[in-house]
Formats: structure tokens, sequence, C-alpha cells
């Protein structure tokens, strides 16, 4: 018996090829559209690591983990996998996958003399732009149990690289106080391993190639809880999960499949889909019709060529996009077998 073939294939094996390389496709695609805007931080989740022998108390971290380096003090690494190795069980869980830092954000010391606050660098993968919209987003926890919460958890960027490793130099440099770092003026990070989500919109005012990570505000000027003396008379906080990305000005979509057939489903997302803020998308023809996330998955059951247009507001204004022919359905492929 002859096989009856829709126009989509011309025999049973191509179909199944298809079949097996749009699965391939659509897995990949859904993988980097979850994620597709560049984040220029690398190591941003402090997952990779060289291996898990080092003093967690006193080697550089720029020894532990790649990219990231010691700016002052002595930022500690921990990971789920080195505890056996490291004899020491987490304070707490990684905020995702299984590693991340903890710096010394405040202490009880006479800060206008010395400090033993940890900062540490990374530099960027591609230079920050003056006068370009940017968002940044990382998380953060208290480290160890009983802890004072604080204000001020901040982030500062510049354009010279300096690494200073001098354990015994520790604690003789006051801490690096800036005004110019963006940091929150209220407490955050307030209980032991619960993370909470920092996040910023801002301009530089110049061009900058590292980013420095601590506490740039003077002890006097910090919000806490009531502070008494507690781990090493000072206070701990985790950071996990930096994202640094440009805000595009135009509003494109990610790569996605844009050829599919009847009853099949795809992932949408744009160029500012991870910037938290208000998502309208208009989707006619799909399953869903309007969606107010900020990636969204559509089936389609009609043939046809349909539009796609999205609304954005977020912390550096309003944004839209209009995609016309952004989907063509096709007629789902019916084989007859032979028997």
């Amino acid at each position: 018996m002859l096989v009856q073939q829709s126009r989509c294939c011309t025999s049973l094996f191509v179909l199944n090829m298809l079949k097996y390389l749009y699965l391939v496709l659509f897995f990949i695609t859904c993988l980097a559209s979850s994620r597709a805007q560049k984040n220029l931080i690398p190591n941003p989740g402090f997952e990779e690591y060289y291996d898990c022998d080092f003093d967690l108390l006193r080697d550089p971290i720029e020894e532990i983990i790649p990219y990231w380096f010691t700016r002052l003090g002595r930022p500690r690494y921990f990971n789920s996998a080195c505890q056996e190795n490291q004899d020491y069980t987490l304070s707490h869980s990684p905020f995702d996958g299984a590693g991340f830092l903890a710096l010394f954000t405040m202490s009880s010391f006479d800060e206008e003399n010395q400090s033993i606050r940890d900062y540490t660098v990374v530099e960027l993968l591609n230079t920050l732009e003056e006068n370009k919209d940017y968002y940044l987003e990382y998380y953060g926890a208290l480290t160890f149990f009983n802890q004072a919460s604080h204000s001020h958890h901040g982030i500062l960027f510049v354009d010279k690289f300096i690494n200073e490793t001098d354990f015994s130099a520790q604690r003789d440099n006051p801490p690096l106080l800036n005004l110019n770092a963006i940091s929150v003026d209220t407490l955050s990070f307030t209980a032991q391993g619960v993370w909470e989500r920092h996040q910023h919109c801002f301009m530089p005012d110049s061009n900058y190639n590292f980013m420095v990570v601590g506490n740039f505000t003077h002890k006097d000027s910090l919000f806490h809880e009531p502070f008494t003396n507690t781990f090493d008379f000072g206070t701990f906080t985790s950071y996990d999960n930096f994202f640094l990305a440009e805000i595009e000005k135009d509003v494109r979509l990610d790569d996605y499949e844009e050829k599919i057939c009847v009853g099949d489903c795809i992932t949408l997302s744009t160029n500012h889909s991870l910037i938290a803020g208000t998502f309208e998308w208009q989707l006619p023809g799909s399953d869903v019709q309007t969606s107010s996330d900020s990636t969204v998955i559509v089936c389609y059951d009609e043939v046809g060529v349909y539009d796609v247009s999205l609304d954005i507001q977020h912390c550096t204004g309003d944004y839209s996009g209009d995609f016309p022919a952004a989907v063509t359905v096709g007629e789902a492929v019916d084989f007859d077998a032979p028997d």
C-alpha cells in the first residue's frame, strides 16, 4: 500500500529524523531561551572551582575558584561537594547549585583605622559602557546563625584591578568606603540561609571593567539589628547567582522554533525577560492568547501564520515589540504506514 504523505515530509524515515531533530532543537531552544541574555559576570553562581583541597580560612579565593579575586580580607568559598574533604557541614544550602561565597560584611572593629571586612572582585566579560542602561541582580543570606542583619550590601564598579592577598595585612586596612556603590539602604539578608533577592537598574557614569562586592558604607551609617559581638566580632553574608546584563532599547525575541506543526508548542522569551517588571503578551491563534509571564510556552492547534507582540514595563521605562508572522504553523504529519 502506498504511503500517504503530507506537505511536511516525504518518507517515514525523514519523518522520524525530523521528529528527532525537532525534539533536540526544541530542547536546546528552551535552554537557550530561559537565559538568553548575556550575563556579563563569569562563574556567577560559583559552580566552577579547581578542587576541594583548599584552606577555607587562609587561601585566597583566586586559588580556589576561577575569575574571582581577593580585593581585601579573605572571602570564603563554600561548596556542598567539598564538605567531607573540608570536614565541615554547610551552614546553609546554596541558592542554586553547589557553591556560594561568604564575605565578612560588618565588623565591630574601630573602622577609622582597621577593618576585617572582606571584598571580592571579578573582571566583567564586556566593558560596562557609559550612559547605557544595565540590570543587576544577586541573592544573599546571613551565613551563620545569630548574626546581625544590616543594610548597604553593596556593589562597586571600577576601572582598575587591585588584588590584595596579604593575609597578615587583613586587619591593617580600613574598609573600602565609597558613596558611589550601588547598595540597599534598608535591612536585608535577615535570616541565616534564607536567600533574598537584590535587584538594581543603573546607568554607569563611566566605562568600567571590574565589579567589587562587599559593604562600602561606614559602620556608623549602617542600619542593623541590635549588634553584639557574634562570629569573629562581625557578620558574614552569603552571595550567590549574580546576573548583570545590558538593557537593550529594542525588544527582540530570543531564538525559538519559527516553523512548527499543528499541536506543537514553543517557548517565547525576549532580551528583557530576565528583568523584573510587567509583561503583556498578545499571542493570537495560540492556546493562551495573552500572558503576563516574562517567558511563555504556547501551543498552536490550527494551520496559519501568527503575529506576536509584547509590552514591557520595568525599572528603566516602557518597551514594546511587534513581530509580524512570527510563527508559521503547518499541517501535522499523518502517515498510513504499509502493512
